[in-house]
């Protein structure tokens, strides 16, 4: 059911996995950041309603999936990134903004 509610969405989920803390029991979807999983409250509420489950997001950020998405576009604006990604990644970022 989740697949196909996300399906025509631009946003996709990442992970959906089944959590269990304080003896509460839930599924935990994944974005590539909370904020986005944010935009899609009132679609997760309807599903929560039909399936009968409490539905959360995830609070961490995809962290591979953002550094991907940051190296391709380095990458397109011919921006070569050198063996201490993080550092260098973050040096780029800041010439892009």
């Amino acid at each position: 059911m989740m697949d196909e509610a996300f399906r025509n969405k631009p946003d996709k989920i990442y992970r959906k996995s089944i959590k269990s803390v304080n003896a509460e029991t839930f599924i935990e979807l994944s974005f590539i950041s909370p904020a986005i999983g944010q935009k899609y409250q009132y679609l997760i509420d309807e599903l929560e309603s039909q399936i009968r489950w409490s539905i959360r997001i995830n609070p961490t950020p995809n962290q591979n999936e953002v550094f991907n998405i940051a190296t391709r576009i380095f990458n397109e604006n011919g921006i070569l990134l050198k063996k201490i990604r993080h550092i260098y990644l973050m040096k780029c970022w800041s010439k892009l903004l």
